[in-house]
């Protein structure tokens, strides 16, 4: 009686599971990319096929509606945020909820001096680089309070290699600090004649660094040039970059986003949507809506062992009469 009582609690549990894979099966962790727009003030959602992905209530692939200034960064914090700094008019910080893409008003930072560079560090303090005085800055989201981490450092963008270093880029160069005590080390990437600066993005031990005149370039952590190059074309000018859920790179170039294959040592523009008519783009980022849930393989091998030990308790239970 006790071995039946077990069977049929481990099948009736395997059961379980099995159904929960269709419940969760559509709600597994959504990957987006967002970008900013430096023309209409809305922050824009794509889902992995470059699909449109408005928040409720808008229209095209608006995600965050109207904010006031140019919008600069986005940065998306584990709490279910999105911090965006503005730029120009703007001036400040503010945050949007994830799933909504609704704007908490009772959250902002304002009188930053013009905030572009933005993202979370591994330590959860959001990074800012406030360009008007030249300093990078670290925002606890909590109190808003802030602390000035480097002085007389002008910021386009910032990325953490989540190994104690921080790479800052300029209109000239990329430097690089030790997050240990803010110091500079040696790392230097130095812009090419005529050539600025931008977007940064860190992979597997490569830093991606585009140039405004519609190029990205790949740099070992040493600071060499490892031979990849990807050559945008079609659009104004190479901004933020991003590498996606794919491990493709992701370049906005102002008039859409392009992304190109990691892998290959000659990678080739692949278009992956376009602005809406009128706007101009400038930053992406990757990041998700839902809430992470196990994934329905994780599932599906949890309730077939469990539907397996059943089945053998059935056949040992038959051998043994």
């Amino acid at each position: 009686m006790q071995h039946r009582k077990c069977k049929v609690s481990l099948m009736l549990i395997a059961v379980l599971v099995l159904g929960m894979i269709f419940m969760v099966g559509a709600n597994v962790r959504a990957a987006y990319i967002y970008q900013t727009s430096t023309t209409t003030g809305d922050i824009f959602r794509y889902d992995q096929d470059g699909n449109a992905a408005p928040s409720d209530g808008n229209a095209g692939a608006v995600f965050v509606n109207g904010v006031s200034g140019t919008v600069h960064h986005t940065a998306l914090s584990s709490d279910g945020y999105m911090y965006f700094s503005t730029f120009y008019s703007g001036n400040a910080i503010h945050r949007a909820d994830m799933t909504t893409g609704v704007v908490d008003d009772s959250w902002s930072m304002t009188g930053l001096s013009y905030v572009g560079a933005l993202t979370f560090g591994s330590d959860g303090g959001l990074y800012a680089g406030v360009y008007g005085t030249g300093d990078i800055i670290k925002i606890d989201t909590a109190t808003q309070s802030k602390t000035t981490i480097v002085s007389g450092q002008s910021a386009n963008d910032i990325v953490f290699d989540g190994n104690g270093k921080m790479y800052v880029s300029t209109d000239a160069e990329v430097i690089r600090y030790n997050t240990s005590d803010w110091s500079k080390d040696s790392f230097s990437v130095a812009a090419g004649s005529g050539e600025y600066l931008y977007g940064l993005a860190y992979d597997a031990g490569k830093l991606y660094v585009s140039n405004y005149y519609n190029k990205v370039s790949r740099y070992d952590t040493d600071g060499t040039a490892d031979g990849w190059v990807a050559n945008t074309s079609g659009g104004a000018r190479t901004y933020g970059v991003a590498i996606g859920p794919d491990g493709k790179l992701y370049a906005d170039n102002a008039v859409g986003v392009v992304r190109f294959d990691t892998q290959s040592m000659t990678p080739v523009q692949e278009d992956f949507f376009s602005n809406p008519s009128g706007t101009t783009g400038y930053f992406v980022t990757w990041g998700a809506a839902d809430a992470p849930v196990p994934e329905p393989s994780a599932l599906l091998s949890l309730g077939l062992g469990l539907l397996g030990m059943a089945g053998y308790g059935i056949r040992r239970r038959s051998s043994l009469r």
